[in-house]
């Protein structure tokens, strides 16, 4: 495993680690505010963790008459200058057959040098969603993969791209641009930020889109 791939591993644990921090460890300082957006009217609590100094936006959401409190690092507010394209939702968790049925699979890929451009922000934000789609501790159950875009001698390590997407199996491609999120082809969506804040800020409207906020 070369260096590189090394850092993108040590970076997901290191963020899987804070974040189960951030939710287990009740939150102080805390500051309820709605927010009122395209899907609706949404509570949300801005309270820094007792487990580190850090401030999240701990968004309510309801599936299932079960309520969840999703950590964000963002204000909604600050997300909606960037361009979504609203058919991301469906094409990262619905079957491409059968609207009825949910993907199994969402693979997350970026290239080799994305998370250093980034500032780790590329590893921030991808976790932020695996949070979110993944079988553990997520919302909707699904297994979730990790790969590269760019080709790695590194058996480690599988080479994602789009064309990789299918029916059952969605690709989520960060990207280093404008912020933004689009619809690459069907089954695959890109995600592209320039800064380590805005790419992060990027995942936090995606996850927000999945859950119906935007």
């Amino acid at each position: 495993m070369n260096e590189k791939s090394l850092n993108w591993v040590i970076g997901i644990l290191g963020v899987l680690l804070g974040v189960i921090v951030v939710l287990v460890i009740f939150h102080t300082d805390s500051e309820e505010y709605v927010y009122e957006g395209p899907g609706g009217e949404y509570q949300f609590v801005y309270a820094k963790s007792k487990g580190a100094d850090v401030y999240f936006n701990y968004m309510s959401v309801f599936i299932e008459d079960k309520e969840y409190n999703i950590p964000l690092r963002s204000n909604p507010y600050d997300l909606e200058y960037i361009p979504l394209d609203l058919r991301a939702r469906d094409e990262i968790l619905m079957h491409g057959f059968d609207k009825r049925w949910m993907k199994t699979t969402v693979e997350f890929t970026q290239k080799h040098e994305l998370a250093n451009l980034t500032n780790q922000g590329s590893v921030l934000g991808s976790t932020q969603i695996d949070l979110v789609v993944g079988i553990e501790n997520g919302l909707f159950g699904l297994l979730t993969e990790r790969g590269f875009s760019d080709v790695l001698d590194d058996p480690d390590y599988d080479t994602i791209t789009c064309d990789d997407a299918t029916s059952t199996h969605s690709v989520i491609d960060f990207r280093y641009g404008e912020p933004s999120i689009f619809v690459e082809r069907d089954n695959c969506v890109v995600i592209q930020g320039n800064t380590k804040e805005n790419i992060m800020q990027a995942a936090d409207k995606l996850v927000m889109h999945l859950v119906g906020a935007f």
